[in-house]
């Protein structure tokens, strides 16, 4: 059988035996003989997890062929070694002797990598690798004996797993970053729900979100299964801190839903949500209540999942210049009805009765009003309700992250400022739609962000406490490698608005050119809950995690934004770049080339992907084929993803001249995923090397010097 080459680190790419949620050999085409032969794969599972210390061929015979004698199970074992030996081209991929090992020089192992993973104290490194149980569905058939042992290691590996991130969760905490930490309890509690450490990690992170309602559920589930599996009380500890949260005074809470699947109910909701958390309640707005409102829930089954007292439920409906507007205050402990009221007004009093609404529920929650607040809690950005509608809309498109909706957004944003010229959010909307248009079409980096600044500059010039403007004047910092000042810009941004989920989300990006990978993720990840609906918020979790090189929680993250939108590009492209890293290559790829065919999406980022995966895979010919298709158009053909393509095809001086241009031109990838794996071959360049120690200082504060 003639062995695929797989171009990787210069050389030619080992064989790798994958154990943790199955069991097979990768690539997989070639092997397709030995993966076809069960006897011979067990074997190398065998060796696999004894490592270094191997196993005697007497003991491989007595798990494999307990029923034969002596003479025949020798024979059976040098028949599945030669099958090994013909499957697998190459070296020799098991080291003979007394002891039988696995040859490393050969055929490399995912339980080997997790064991040394493990010894070394690279615990992040270890849960990444591991993908499920250990050979999860392989029916071995030998006997009672092997069977056993295969239990045996299950068992050790996963209590090795779960001891893993036990040290992930305990060292987040005591590095104070909760968000990171309560992630991790969350994945030790789905494995193992009963562990009372999780569940009192599950129960801290809640709690500390200000959902005390959802960690005294959880305790609620957790007692539930202790008494269920183990017939037991919970731990005292978990009791305790139960009590605890019980007594402790809260908030009043509401979740507000939107009021119609179109821009006007969502941006009403979204309005609505500020004006009460100005009002001092704890508010659970349109960005994470939207899901459940598809799913016509009743208040009490909303309550429960959120963690609220209170749902605030209405429609809208607009009639020309008339606006009718339907609004009820449900308690979510039985059901029913605490105040509704009906306006049937102009078009023009609709700030008026967003605050007419606000206080009423502010009244009937019993929360006490000072200040300004006591007469008015929606803040007016315009006195045109024409202006107000045209930016509902834009905000509407701009969440629907195509180029089209971009393009649109940019459409509605400006046609507002027509009518208002000093419309602040209006320009903020601006100034979000042009700093990441470039992600999703052919347009000048440089030439997008700079409209970006000035329209983020200009708003903040009429509003000094927008967060949404300072969040966009802080990504374009980024991209400008002025990282001292786009830091200063997201601290702005989260100290006047710390529930902005957009800049909590773009700040991970700067975090993660930086290197501070797990506040990276903790960012994103809060970005999520505050806007769980958003699928780019989402994928941005994926962004990070692969970032950080957090492969399999990546996958499961890629994974779930498929099941939600399979058309997602931005998920797709990002799918396939955690495939590549996890080498199911042929999948990536299928992906990457109908990817290429589609709009949206710059050009030389998918087509940079999709030749750098074809280089992955060693087919050389495609690459360079993708790599043609580029624009003509330096401004429009210019990519970190081609670089590291060039690079794996064996021209550095490209690649580094490739880089260059795509770091002057300030691509966004290049920027964000710089220090990411498929950049590190390139990163051995001392020219490189040297691009990147100054592009990824905390302290830069301007463009680069030329190389």
């Amino acid at each position: 059988m003639r062995r695929r080459r797989i171009i990787w680190e210069g050389g030619e790419e080992m064989w790798r035996l994958r154990t943790l949620g199955g069991l097979a050999i990768e690539p997989g085409e070639p092997a397709a003989a030995v993966a076809a032969r069960r006897r011979p794969l067990a074997v190398l599972a065998l060796l696999a997890a004894s490592g270094e210390r191997g196993l005697s061929r007497e003991k491989v015979v007595a798990l494999l062929w307990p029923e034969s004698d002596e003479e025949h199970g020798r024979n059976s074992l040098s028949q599945a070694l030669a099958a090994l030996r013909r499957g697998l081209a190459g070296p020799d991929p098991v080291q003979g002797g007394p002891e039988l090992r696995l040859n490393t020089l050969a055929i490399s192992s995912d339980v080997g990598d997790f064991e040394r993973a493990i010894a070394a104290g690279e615990f992040e490194r270890a849960v990444a690798v591991y993908r499920g149980p250990f050979l999860d569905g392989f029916l071995l058939n030998g006997g009672d004996d092997i069977e056993r042992w295969a239990a045996g290691q299950r068992r050790r590996l996963h209590d090795m797993h779960v001891a893993a991130i036990e040290r992930l969760a305990r060292n987040a905490e005591e590095r104070s970053e909760q968000g990171v930490a309560y992630s991790w309890w969350q994945r030790l509690a789905e494995l193992e729900p009963a562990r009372s450490s999780a569940a009192r990690g599950v129960m801290r992170g809640l709690a500390l979100r200000g959902d005390r309602a959802g960690a005294l559920r959880y305790y609620r589930r957790h007692e539930e299964i202790v008494r269920e599996e183990l017939d037991a009380a919970p731990d005292p500890a978990v009791s305790t801190l139960a009590a605890s949260l019980r007594s402790e005074p809260s908030a009043p809470s509401i979740a507000v839903m939107p009021l119609a699947d179109d821009y006007l109910g969502e941006g009403l909701a979204a309005e609505m949500t500020n004006a009460l958390r100005i009002a001092g309640l704890r508010v659970v707005g349109p960005g994470v209540t939207r899901a459940l409102a598809a799913r016509e829930l009743d208040a009490r089954s909303i309550g429960d999942q959120l963690g609220v007292a209170n749902v605030l439920l209405g429609s809208v409906q607009r009639d020309g210049e008339r606006l009718r507007i339907t609004m009820g205050l449900v308690s979510a402990a039985d059901g029913s009805l605490v105040w509704g009221e009906k306006y049937d007004r102009d078009i023009g009093d609709v700030f008026a009765v967003q605050d007419d609404i606000a206080h009423n529920v502010a009244a009937q929650l019993r929360v006490t009003l000072t200040g300004e607040t006591r007469t008015t809690l929606v803040h007016r950005d315009t006195r045109d309700p024409e202006a107000h509608a045209l930016y509902l809309q834009g905000l509407y498109q701009w969440n629907r992250r195509t180029a089209q909706t971009m393009h649109l957004a940019i459409d509605l944003f400006q046609r507002a400022i027509s009518r208002d010229s000093n419309y602040a959010r209006a320009y903020a909307g601006i100034s979000m739609a042009y700093v990441v248009l470039a992600v999703y079409t052919d347009v000048p980096i440089d030439e997008t962000r700079a409209r970006a600044v000035d329209a983020a500059r200009r708003a903040l010039s009429i509003d000094g406490t927008l967060a949404e403007a300072h969040a966009a004047l802080g990504l374009a910092y980024t991209y400008e490698f002025k990282n001292a000042l786009a830091e200063q810009s997201f601290t702005a941004a989260l100290a006047f608005d710390p529930d902005c989920a957009t800049a909590h989300f773009w700040y991970a990006l700067l975090l993660g050119h930086l290197g501070r990978h797990d506040e990276a993720i903790r960012e994103v990840r809060l970005a999520h809950s505050l806007e769980p609906a958003s699928l780019a918020i989402q994928n941005g979790i994926v962004e990070e995690l692969f970032y950080a090189r957090r492969y399999a929680e990546a996958d499961a993250v890629s994974r779930a934004i498929m099941a939600l939108d399979s058309s997602f590009q931005l998920g797709r492209i990002f799918r396939a770049r955690v495939l590549i890293e996890l080498r199911e290559l042929d999948e990536a790829i299928a992906i990457l080339e109908r990817l290429s065919e589609e709009p949206s999406i710059r050009s030389a980022e998918k087509l940079g992907v999709l030749a750098y995966a074809y280089a992955r895979a060693g087919r050389t010919r495609s690459a360079r084929a993708a790599l043609g298709r580029l624009s003509t158009d330096p401004l429009l053909s210019t990519s970190g993803e081609i670089a590291i393509a060039l690079d794996l095809l064996g021209d550095r001086d490209s690649a580094v001249a490739m880089l260059c241009r795509a770091v002057g031109q300030h691509d966004q990838r290049v920027i964000a995923g710089g220090r990411s794996e498929p950049y590190d071959r390139l990163r051995t360049d001392p020219r490189v090397a040297a691009l990147f120690t100054e592009i990824e200082s905390a302290n830069t504060v301007g463009r680069p010097s030329d190389l």
